[in-house]
């Protein structure tokens, strides 16, 4: 059986039904066959004469609210006709990568940019309590590129850094970071950096 347990596989199993006595749930107690099935999902359309276009899209980079992978959004409109999809995130652009990426591959579908943003009270102060901190103290400002999103598994492979005194910027930092791991292909088509140039950082 572990064979057929593969992501995107169907399997038609073969048993006797019964209610689980713990649960309640309905589930097969007694499997006597497993084959390989087919997809028989009825495949969704739109077969609309003059498309629309959806200006209001939320992939899973939306914090709480959206489940869907930025490509499997565009692919979908695209597979219906639609000429255009907006990404518009709650307050981040994250899936903007992912979206230039998916739709250099297909023609005639428009990726419209966008965000879902948040109104402010400008009448307020700028910070609130700031305590003894101030905007003109001297700060380090650094941006890291990695091998992933995973702060578990994946490594630091270049890091950038402004020291700013008074708001104006005195100095600079830059180096490549050896992940002591390879590079995902995907990461380096991301940041340009490969093994290579990481070797003896």
């Amino acid at each position: 059986v572990r064979e057929f347990l593969q992501p995107k596989v169907f399997l038609k199993v073969k048993g006797t039904t019964a209610i689980d006595k713990f649960d309640g749930e309905l589930g097969i107690s007694s499997v006597s066959g497993v084959r390989k099935g087919m997809d028989e999902r009825p495949v969704r359309m739109d077969h609309a004469p003059k498309k629309r276009v959806e200006l209001h899209c939320h992939t899973k980079m939306s914090d709480m609210d959206g489940v869907a992978e930025t490509a499997d959004l565009i692919k979908k409109a695209a597979s219906w006709g639609h000429p255009a999809i907006a990404i518009t995130d709650h307050g981040v652009v994250q899936a903007f990568t992912d979206a230039f990426h998916t739709v250099q591959k297909m023609k005639g579908l428009k990726i419209i940019y966008g965000v879902e943003g948040y109104l402010v009270d400008d009448l307020k102060e700028l910070v609130v309590r700031p305590g003894s901190r101030r905007f003109d103290e001297t700060c380090i400002v650094f941006d890291i590129e990695t091998t992933g999103l995973s702060p578990y598994k994946d490594r630091i492979i270049e890091i950038g850094a402004v020291k700013l005194v008074n708001g104006e910027i005195v100095d600079r930092f830059s180096s490549f970071v050896n992940p002591e791991i390879p590079i995902p292909p995907e990461i380096e088509r991301l940041t340009g950096i490969n093994d290579r140039m990481v070797l003896g950082a």
